[in-house]
């Protein structure tokens, strides 16, 4: 018997693929990347749940180093606890990987944990965030992170959920 869900394995792989972009453009480029979180919360590479209430929302997981990557609406789109958990489990360790390299010197850019909202882009500023299997690309209608993050070249979407899942989509 399988542990998880193949939606789970299929989202996992993305994960993977999306943070190996993240740390390609981080290691070649003097880029900014801007993760979903609060900048200074913490400085763990282990998230905690907690329940909060953020911009009006319920949040409920404090990732590591602040992330807010599928904290939020994902949890209740998984078709367990375990598979959202591990889910964050594996998003924690790509995202401290990503602080880790972004705080070497011979790295051009870094990262950092804020608003993702279409107003405040800015040239050499890359906004991550959590979206779905359909809206991952351009962040086209959705709720939550899709909502505020808007359209642009300088967005770059993550999927965090089963939500309206497609693999042809991944």
């Amino acid at each position: 018997m399988q542990k998880h869900s193949d939606e789970f394995h299929d989202i996992a792989n993305h994960i993977g693929r999306r943070f190996d972009e993240l740390e390609s453009k981080i290691k070649n480029q003097n880029i900014i990347i801007r993760l979903p979180g609060m900048q200074g919360e913490s400085s763990s590479a282990e998230g905690t749940e907690e329940e909060t209430m953020e911009y009006g929302r319920p949040n409920y997981y404090k990732g590591a180093h602040g992330h807010r990557l599928g904290t939020g609406l994902a949890k209740n789109q998984w078709k367990t606890k375990d598979e959202w958990k591990d889910i964050l489990t594996l998003i924690d360790f790509r995202v401290d990987q990503l602080v880790t390299l972004g705080k070497k010197k011979s790295v051009p850019g870094s990262v950092e944990f804020g608003n993702i909202a279409a107003s405040e882009d800015k040239p050499g500023l890359l906004r991550g965030w959590g979206a779905n299997s359909k809206n991952w690309k351009d962040a086209e209608g959705g709720g939550g992170q899709a909502g505020v993050v808007g359209q642009g070249p300088n967005q770059f979407g993550i999927v965090t959920t089963p939500y309206r899942f497609y693999r042809r989509f991944l």
